[in-house]
């Protein structure tokens, strides 16, 4: 009885301040698990301004989530819903669950912040229901996401989950078939997530609301800390914010996340090593390699710690990847 009324008294506050419009600025961070999105959300949140919703779009979170094929959710189809209905409640703010709801500091908050590991199929779907959103996209090495995941969590997702007739999306994974088939016979775990990493952003990349994200690379982040957040606030319109209490934020720069185990690993970033490069067999590294290749994501990251490109670089290409499309699918149209 007592977890539900602290639970109806939650959400009548939340109604209040969404009624009251305090959820009118919103932010939205998206990044595979272990990629730093808690870190993150914790230096933009470092006064508890904003109403944190974390991982609202993983699927055991959804109304209707038994059978789900995957924690990632797929774009709806025409006549369902299902995926718009936990973008309404999300984006409202007034959203309660076990999970997504880790505290609940204040009465009265100045904003939402929304974090989630599992949204890269639906990036369109969110940037359409807020197109004024500001939203930040998160990327780290897929070799340390594997090592971080396979150590610490069991993230059940088969990848061939997402060639299924379920998913509306599944013909731009066509020519990565007869990878994903061979690497989950090899049932290897470290490759598993590999691959699920390289599936997640190739859907996330191919967005057409990807142009609408800032862009952070992890490892530029925990070599760079001043660098790159004073750049994020300023590309989130929040330069102001960020000169007011440039002191209060930094000091959450060396605060190890709630959700990292055993070695720090932005210390370990800071100092350009990767336990991966040491821990992982030869081969190993060269088959993740080669999965990265297959879905030309192999600009992203090489056998180096870091990113091969810089966030700028990144949201160039992107760019040109999206005016490249739009010329493609003018072409496609018939002529009348």
């Amino acid at each position: 009885m007592g977890n539900l009324i602290a639970t109806s008294a939650k959400q009548l506050l939340c109604s209040a301040n969404r009624l009251l419009g305090r959820f009118d600025d919103r932010l939205f961070i998206l990044g595979e698990g272990r990629s730093g999105t808690t870190w993150l959300m914790n230096l933009l949140n470092f006064d508890d301004r904003y109403r944190c919703l974390v991982e609202p779009f993983l699927t055991e979170n959804f109304a209707r989530s038994v059978g789900y094929p995957s924690e990632y959710p797929f774009p709806d189809r025409a006549g369902e819903t299902n995926v718009a209905q936990q973008i309404t409640r999300a984006l409202g703010g007034d959203y309660i669950s076990r999970n997504a709801t880790p505290k609940f500091p204040r009465l009265l908050y100045d904003g939402l912040l929304i974090k989630d590991v599992s949204a890269h199929l639906i990036v369109d779907q969110i940037h359409a229901a807020a197109p004024s959103m500001k939203k930040i996209l998160i990327l780290r090495h897929p070799f340390a996401v594997a090592s971080s995941k396979v150590q610490i969590f069991s993230w059940p997702t088969r990848p061939s989950a997402f060639l299924s007739a379920a998913n509306p999306q599944r013909a731009l994974l066509a020519r990565q078939r007869a990878l994903i088939d061979a690497v989950e016979r090899d049932d290897d775990p470290l490759l598993m997530q590999v691959l699920l990493w390289c599936i997640a952003f190739r859907f996330a990349l191919a967005a057409s609301a990807i142009r609408n994200f800032v862009l952070l690379f992890y490892e530029d982040l925990a070599r760079n800390p001043h660098e790159e957040i004073a750049r994020l606030y300023a590309e989130l319109d929040l330069a102001d914010r960020y000169e007011t209490h440039r002191s209060d934020i930094e000091a959450v720069i060396a605060v190890q996340s709630a959700v990292t185990r055993g070695r720090n690993t932005i210390q370990e970033s800071r100092a350009g090593s990767a336990a991966w490069k040491t821990n992982w067999p030869v081969a190993t590294i060269d088959a993740g390699l080669g999965i990265l290749r297959e879905f030309d994501l192999d600009f992203l990251y090489g056998d180096r710690h870091g990113p091969l490109l810089n966030s700028e670089a990144l949201r160039t290409r992107l760019l040109r990847q999206a005016t490249s499309k739009g010329q493609t699918d003018r072409e496609a149209q018939p002529h009348t």
